[in-house]
C-alpha cells in the first residue's frame, strides 16, 4: 500500500514526462514499508480480531491496530468461549477511542487470552491514503525523493568542506527530521 501517489512525488520532484514513473512507483512502495516498519504497525485499515489477556480491576486495554476507526464486538469470558452471554455494551460496559477500549467498572475476570474485541483499524482504506495524516504522506513523498535523487549513489553522502568534499556512507534509514515526525506514530503499547 502507497503512502503517496506517484503523480504527488512527481509535483514535488517537478517532473512532468512519465520516463521514470514505473521506478517512482517502485520506491513509494519500498519506503511506505520501510515508514510502517519504522513506526511498528500497518497504516492500512482492516478487520481486526484480537485476544488479550487480562489483570484483575484492569481499565485500559491497548490495541495492536491504529487508528481505531470501530468496534464491532467485545467480549469478556474467563473460560474462552466467547458467547453471546458474554458479550459487553458500548457505553455501558466500555468506551473506546482511537488507541485503547476503556473498561468502565475494570476487568472482573483476569487470565490470558479472556478477552476478543473485534474492531476496525487504519487510516488507509482500499489502497487510498486520503486519511492518512499530512506530515506522514509529507515524510512518504520527500524520503522517496530522496531515494530517487540518491539511487545511483546508493549509500553515500557528501559533505562540502573548506579543503575539499568527504563522501560517507549513510547510516541513518531516515532523514533526522523525518524520523522526529515518524517517532510521533511509535506505538508506545502495555501488551
Amino acid at each position: 500500500m502507497k503512502l503517496c501517489t506517484v503523480t504527488e512525488l512527481k509535483a514535488y520532484l517537478e517532473i512532468i514526462n512519465t520516463d521514470y514513473d514505473t521506478l517512482l512507483g517502485s520506491l513509494i512502495d519500498y519506503i511506505s514499508g520501510e515508514i510502517q516498519n519504522h513506526i511498528g504497525y500497518s497504516l492500512e485499515t482492516g478487520s481486526i480480531t484480537e485476544y488479550r489477556s487480562l489483570d484483575l480491576g484492569q481499565y485500559l486495554v491497548y490495541l495492536r491496530g491504529y487508528p481505531i476507526t470501530a468496534v464491532s464486538k467485545v467480549y469478556l469470558d474467563d473460560y474462552r468461549e466467547f458467547g453471546t452471554s458474554t458479550l459487553l455494551v458500548e457505553n455501558t460496559d466500555y468506551t473506546w477511542d482511537s488507541r485503547k477500549l476503556n473498561l468502565i467498572y475494570g476487568s472482573s475476570y483476569q487470565g490470558i487470552d479472556i478477552m476478543k474485541v473485534q474492531y476496525t483499524a487504519g487510516y488507509i482504506l482500499s489502497g487510498v491514503s486520503a486519511n492518512l495524516p499530512h506530515d506522514l504522506k509529507f515524510v512518504a513523498i520527500r524520503e522517496s525523493a530522496i531515494a530517487f535523487k540518491r539511487r545511483k549513489d546508493i549509500g553515500l553522502t557528501n559533505v562540502n568542506m573548506q579543503l575539499g568534499t568527504i563522501q560517507l556512507y549513510m547510516t541513518d534509514a531516515f532523514d533526522k527530521k523525518d524520523t522526529a515526525i515518524l517517532d510521533k506514530y511509535k506505538r508506545k503499547m502495555q501488551i
